[in-house]
């Protein structure tokens, strides 16, 4: 049986390296070694290398477009936009570069600059700008832009996943269940689209399929928010409060300011007796949006709790005059009343205010927790 060789076979970039320790100023090796780092996934030495390029001579635009993919790479999107930027103004046409300025932008957080150079050409032209364009118009609130947008390049790329991932996320947003299926089944094993499946097959009631897609999604991308907070909402459904709050806690995160991820994360500590995690992540979703009627409604039943009526009544106090119909309100209101005759009623009022039917076809608070507040957390991803 003969040995393989196949793992002492050195690279394209092992061999450049070799070379240039004999010529360490070739611009030529420099050149080739650091496209090659670069297709290895070394953005750090592609960057050491044309750094060391560049202190014989002007990196030429080919390779200074290779500095911003490594720039990129490393986290570094501030000096990556400067460079697109610039290399763009000098070729205005190039669409490879206006999807790479954009791509900058867009993970600085500027989804209109990212808007402004991915237009409908280079998102037809460039593997991965039609997603993008999509993902900057669902961050900037565009959700029927982003659709008609999407039905069109849907059209002419029914093959990228990517965007089909991205379009049925805008659909689920948009409320549009059966267009967000359409364009999930065609994302196939994209993450995004994984996610939007589940949160259709959440709403469907299809608790234990939503939990298995959630799952698939979270496994395939770490880091999806939505699949996290679509997971945190499923088995909030399910009445496992303490799972949730996990999934719910690291989806809040990932969004940041979102109050509505925040509130579900506080309903899932409160629902798992965690009370001073809930009031952490209750408060926050206040500071997010002060006009948060129910995250008032649910820091009033907190302070009933622990027997603060006072609190309680301040907090109830906002909480109706933000969304005096909202049944969360309405319940919080009843407890109050429970507790001011009888303070000892306290001790029981998580139980009573998780397993309360708060409407007539007999849904609890766990349920109404997890579709009102899936309804309050339409943003787009990262």
């Amino acid at each position: 049986m003969q040995a393989s060789h196949a793992a002492e076979t050195p690279s394209r970039l092992q061999r450049l390296l070799a070379f240039l320790e004999r010529e360490p100023g070739n611009l030529a090796l420099l050149n080739d070694a650091a496209t090659a780092a670069l297709n290895e996934r070394r953005p750090e030495l592609a960057a050491e290398l044309i750094q060391r390029y560049e202190a014989i001579a002007p990196a030429p635009p080919a390779l200074r477009n290779i500095k911003g993919l490594a720039a990129l790479g490393q986290g570094d999107f501030q000096q990556a936009a400067e460079l697109f930027q610039e290399l763009q103004e000098s070729a205005p046409t190039e669409v490879a570069l206006r999807f790479n300025l954009g791509w900058a932008r867009y993970m600085l957080g500027d989804a209109q600059g990212a808007l402004d150079v991915v237009d409908s050409e280079t998102a037809a032209a460039v593997p991965n700008a039609a997603a993008l364009r999509i993902h900057a118009l669902h961050q900037l609130g565009l959700i029927e832009e982003a659709l008609v947008c999407g039905r069109e390049l849907a059209k002419r790329l029914p093959d990228d996943r990517d965007l089909m991932g991205a379009l049925a996320n805008v659909a689920v947003d948009a409320e549009d269940l059966e267009l967000a299926r359409e364009y999930a089944t065609k994302a196939g094993d994209q993450h995004e689209g994984l996610s939007a499946l589940g949160m259709v097959l959440l709403a469907d009631g299809e608790t234990p399929g939503a939990i298995a897609i959630f799952e698939h999604a979270l496994e395939k991308s770490p880091d999806d928010a939505r699949a996290a907070l679509g997971l945190g909402f499923s088995l909030m459904v399910e009445q496992r409060p303490s799972e949730a709050s996990k999934w719910l806690d690291k989806g809040a995160e990932e969004f940041g300011d979102h109050a509505g991820s925040w509130l579900a994360s506080g309903w899932a500590h409160f629902g798992a007796g965690d009370l001073d995690n809930a009031r952490d992540r209750l408060t926050k979703a206040l500071a997010c949006d002060p006009q948060l009627g129910e995250a008032h409604a649910a820091l009033a039943l907190l302070d009933l709790l622990e027997n603060q009526l006072a609190g309680a009544r301040r907090h109830l106090e906002a909480a109706a005059q933000l969304d005096d119909e909202d049944p969360v309100v309405s319940l919080a209101q009843s407890v109050l009343l429970a507790a001011e005759g009888d303070p000892a009623a306290a001790q029981n009022i998580r139980d009573f205010v998780l397993r309360t039917p708060i409407s007539s076809n007999g849904k609890i608070l766990a349920d109404a927790i997890a579709a009102a507040v899936r309804a309050r957390t339409s943003k787009s991803d990262n």
